[in-house]
């Protein structure tokens, strides 16, 4: 009764959370519990049938266990059992979280495919052995503080040395960050036919522009590890797998994109249009030294996120109140705020800015969050996928709601095509959305998304990323990039100061274009899995042991690396 009951709970729970996200259901994700509620709203819980036969199962264990005669045993017997059993339990969990012997035997999750160890090996076991890695990760091999400044002087010499242009301007652009919530472009994966193009505007965008392919942390969900990534320069690939490093590891001040433009005196601005509780932000953004948080919260009226929160379980009921609140505009596309009204607020937020202080501002949007399976009064889909073997729902809203988003991207960039301060509009994806895996499968050629090669793998992690400025900057199409490295690229292409970090981050770059959580790609397109000893071990290490003195080495924190001020502003 005292361990079937929980372990059985949390069985569904994680039936649901595979269900929705296509992930296990993960020790971290306790820490996210106020997130999944913000969100929870937009699935459909309706119990499946092996939910059913699994609750009902536990019912009657659970009667049974009530109604059995237990065996009588001495006293004596009794304390001799519960003895041994305890010292049992306390020898085995010391064992495995004080040591690496069982770990070395293979007691260890799946690191690589949480979702494949689950299904071979059962939830509960797999839950247990990923509560190993809830604390902070051991320091990297040959980690010394006293080296960090040399370490990082080592690859931001070598971007000295091999950039052909280190100049930094004294006119600062403004300097605008969106990362749009599951944007992608799906033709990455395998060719598919629409009734018509779903991402035209941002196609059509060459000149003035940057733009790639970017190969994020996560797929499905796990924003948050992307945006670390972005605003950080640093890579989820080094934290435990599954683990979210807003929920677990940010617990003080970071050196980040944030503080670096700080320092070179921009106004900081984060803006989310949903919850702010979500992913642990509102503290997260406090170490990163935003100026201002503005969530959604701060966008409507306190009665009205009442009617929200009591409506968001009914598209219709929410869209009608919506429509009765705001009878000239669309401000919800489903029950998330549009991508339109998020980038006219971004536009409003930029005219009534501080005249003569530059303006940077990152944005994350919600438009395109996961739960494609109602239909909508308040969204009409226009695109559908025309050469599938059947009908995929999930698909065609999904590809609608980036049309939408292509629609918005154009007014936004239309807007600062007139504006006179020079300006730079970074907009990327943060992971490819939760839709059928049958479509993925057709698509892929593949007949199980479980037995993907790492390079099939990779090609899961692709967004789009699109760097346009409204004056003249370098055209170029970079094939890869990872997220980790967008910051970097974003600054220098903006012609301001770069830590040391941002140059050795620039200089990794250009030996490994990507890093992320599947492995590791190299400049000539050569894929390598985690685990592997290659030529460029040393490289992983160095930058394992940079992030790890940013992220958890706070006592020993070189500043000088992650800052552009001398001194211990990380210790505030």
């Amino acid at each position: 009764m005292v361990v079937n009951t929980p372990i059985s709970i949390l069985a569904v729970v994680h039936n649901y959370v595979l269900t929705f996200r296509g992930d296990p259901f993960l020790p971290f994700d306790i820490f996210a519990a106020k997130t999944a509620q913000n969100v929870a709203a937009a699935y459909d819980f309706s119990p499946t049938f092996s939910v059913i036969i699994a609750l009902m199962l536990m019912v009657i264990i659970t009667t049974f266990s009530i109604r059995i005669n237990m065996p009588s045993h001495t006293k004596r017997y009794r304390i001799i059992t519960r003895v041994v059993s305890a010292i049992a339990f306390v020898v085995f969990v010391a064992t495995y979280f004080g040591t690496s012997l069982l770990v070395n035997i293979g007691m260890k999750p799946d690191f690589w495919k949480q979702d494949r160890g689950y299904k071979n090996y059962g939830f509960t076991l797999m839950f247990f052995l990923n509560t190993r890695y809830v604390r902070d990760p051991d320091p990297p091999k040959d980690y010394d503080p006293g080296y960090i400044s040399q370490t990082a002087q080592k690859y931001s010499g070598i971007y000295d040395s091999e950039s052909t242009d280190n100049s930094t301007t004294t006119v600062k652009p403004n300097i605008i960050c969106i990362m749009n919530e599951s944007l992608s472009d799906l033709s990455v994966l395998g060719d598919f036919e629409t009734n018509e193009d779903y991402m035209p505007f941002i196609r059509s965008l060459t000149k003035n522009t940057v733009r790639g392919n970017l190969y994020v942390p996560v797929v499905g969900a796990g924003t948050s590890n992307t945006e670390l990534e972005f605003l950080s320069g640093h890579t989820t690939a080094f934290l435990p797998s599954g683990s979210n490093a807003y929920m677990l590891y940010i617990r003080n001040p970071l050196g980040t994109m944030v503080t670096t433009l700080k320092r070179q005196g921009y106004s900081t601005l984060a803006f989310h249009p949903y919850y702010a509780s979500g992913w642990n932000r509102t503290s997260v953004y406090n170490f990163m030294e935003f100026d201002r948080f503005v969530s959604m919260e701060d966008l409507f009226t306190p009665e009205y996120m009442k009617a929200y929160e009591k409506c968001s379980l009914d598209p219709a009921e929410i869209s009608a109140y919506d429509r009765e609140v705001h009878p000239d505009e669309q401000v919800l596309l489903r029950q998330y705020v549009s991508d339109s009204y998020d980038f006219k607020y971004i536009i409003k937020d930029f005219e009534n800015r501080q005249k003569g202080v530059p303006y940077f501002i990152f944005n994350v949007t919600m438009q395109n969050h996961g739960g494609y399976m109602m239909q909508y009064p308040n969204f009409d889909e226009t695109i559908k996928v025309t050469s599938g073997s059947k009908d995929y729902p999930k698909a065609n809203q999904y590809l609608s709601l980036v049309k939408q988003s292509d629609d918005a991207f154009k007014e936004l960039i239309s807007y600062f095509e007139k504006v006179d301060e020079p300006t730079i509009i970074c907009m990327f994806g943060d992971h490819q959305p939760t839709i059928e895996n049958d479509f993925i499968e057709e698509v892929m050629g593949v007949s199980s998304l479980s037995f993907l090669s790492p390079e099939q793998e990779q090609l899961r992690h692709v967004t789009p990323f699109i760097i346009w400025s409204n004056y003249d900057i370098k055209e170029q199409k970079i094939e890869r990039l990872s997220v980790n490295y967008l910051s970097s690229l974003l600054l220098e292409i903006a012609g301001v100061k770069l830590t040391p970090y941002n140059k050795a981050m620039l200089a990794f770059k250009d030996r490994l274009p990507v890093i992320n959580s599947v492995g590791y790609i190299d400049n000539d397109g050569n894929h390598y899995s985690w685990g592997q000893t290659t030529e460029y071990s040393d490289l992983l290490q160095d930058y394992e042991i940079l992030q790890y003195n940013n992220i958890f080495d706070v006592a020993n924190r070189d500043d000088s690396v992650f800052y552009l001020t001398d001194g211990k502003q990380g210790q505030k």
